[in-house]
């Protein structure tokens, strides 16, 4: 998953390396400042949450991660229900 990856790679960026596998298996569902505070609390590290959850969406929605072109295509969805508007299909 996406975000798990990011925020992987963000708790590395702290000295904190876990497996996708426990992130997922322990906070799957999570809020990112939930996640980090817990984890950062665990670990012993005073860390801003706040900077670790913006740094997450960050580069989520950076070009880095493969699943950047499908959030932009997404982003294109309201143009082309827009053009779809008002047509009918033939049978």
């Amino acid at each position: 998953m996406l975000a798990a990856s990011v925020e992987l790679d963000v708790l590395k960026s702290y000295g904190i390396d876990l497996s996708p596998e426990q992130v997922t298996k322990r906070y799957a569902g999570t809020r990112h400042s939930a996640m980090f505070e817990k984890v950062f609390a665990e670990h012993g590290i005073p860390a801003d949450v706040n900077e670790a959850v913006d740094r997450t969406w960050k580069e989520i929605f950076s070009s880095e991660y493969p699943a950047d072109a499908t959030v932009r295509r997404l982003s294109e969805v309201p143009a082309m229900l827009q053009k779809m508007k008002g047509r009918t299909r033939s049978v």
